[in-house]
C-alpha cells in the first residue's frame, strides 16, 4: 500500500474510467432504439478480445474470443442476425425500450472450431416467455475458413457490393440447423421438436396450458401427417 494513502489529508485518485472500445458498426430502428458493437483488445493482459454488444449505451452482453479476426467475425455475424431478424440472437439483460420489455439470456457451448451446438435460452417481450433446450448440426468445416473471405469482402468500399459479397459468403457457409427443442413456447405449451437434417420439424410432442396433449408428425413440408389423439388441435 502507498503510505501516502494512509495521511487523513490524502486525496485518492479518480476511480478508473473504462476504455472505451472500437465501434465497428452501429444500427437504429424505427422506434429510435440504436445497437452498437465495439471491439476491446485485452489481449496485453492475456484475456483476448472482447465483443461488446450495446443498445442505447447500455451493455446487452459481450463473447470473448481468442484474437482479432475471431471477434470480427463475430461482430459482423452479429450485424447480420439483426439485419434479418431485426433483433440480436443473443444474450442480453433484461431492458425496456419502448415501454416493452424485453429479456435474453443463454448458456451456450461450441462445437470445436465451430459454432454454439448446445444451448439453454430464456426470452421475453411483450409478457411473452419462452425458455428450452436447444441442439444444433454442426458442420466439420471450421468457422476460420470464412473469416479471410469476410474481411476481404468487408473491405469493399461501395456499400451495396459489400453487402452482396458477405450474404453471398454466408449463404455459401455450411448450414448448422437446429435438430432438438425442449422447452416452452410462448402459448405457454411445454414443447418437444425434433428435427430432419434440413431443420424441418418432424416429430412434435406437445402438452398446451389447458393440459391437452398431442403427438404429430410431419412430411418435409410441415404438413401433418398423422396426430396423436386424432382430431385434437
Amino acid at each position: 500500500m502507498d503510505p501516502k494513502a494512509m495521511l487523513w489529508n490524502h486525496t485518492p485518485p479518480p476511480p478508473r474510467q473504462p476504455k472505451p472500445g472500437e465501434e465497428v458498426w452501429r444500427l437504429s430502428d424505427a422506434k429510435g432504439c440504436v445497437q452498437t458493437c465495439e471491439l476491446r483488445d485485452n489481449s496485453a493482459a492475456g484475456a483476448g478480445w472482447d465483443v461488446m454488444l450495446l443498445e442505447n449505451g447500455e451493455p446487452l452482453f459481450s463473447r470473448r474470443c481468442v484474437d482479432e479476426r475471431g471477434a470480427r467475425f463475430v461482430a459482423a455475424s452479429f450485424k447480420q442476425d439483426l439485419l434479418r431478424t431485426g433483433s440480436a440472437e443473443a444474450e442480453r439483460k433484461a431492458m425496456e425500450c419502448d415501454g416493452v420489455r424485453r429479456a435474453d439470456a443463454g448458456l451456450r457451448f461450441d462445437q470445436l472450431k465451430q459454432d454454439q451446438t448446445i444451448g439453454l435460452s430464456y426470452s421475453e417481450a411483450g409478457g411473452q416467455r419462452t425458455a428450452g433446450l436447444q441442439v444444433w448440426d454442426r458442420s466439420d468445416r471450421p468457422l476460420s475458413e470464412l473469416i479471410p473471405q469476410l474481411n476481404a469482402a468487408n473491405r469493399i468500399a461501395d456499400p451495396n457490393e459489400r453487402q452482396a459479397a458477405i450474404t453471398k459468403i454466408r449463404e455459401a457457409a455450411p448450414a448448422g440447423p437446429r435438430r432438438v427443442f425442449v422447452g416452452k413456447n410462448a402459448d405457454r405449451a411445454a414443447h418437444v421438436s425434433l428435427s430432419d437434417a434440413s431443420g424441418r420439424p418432424r416429430l412434435t410432442l406437445t402438452v398446451d396450458a389447458s393440459g391437452n396433449s398431442r403427438i404429430e408428425f410431419l412430411d418435409e413440408n410441415g404438413k401433418i401427417i398423422e396426430r396423436i389423439p386424432q382430431g385434437s388441435k
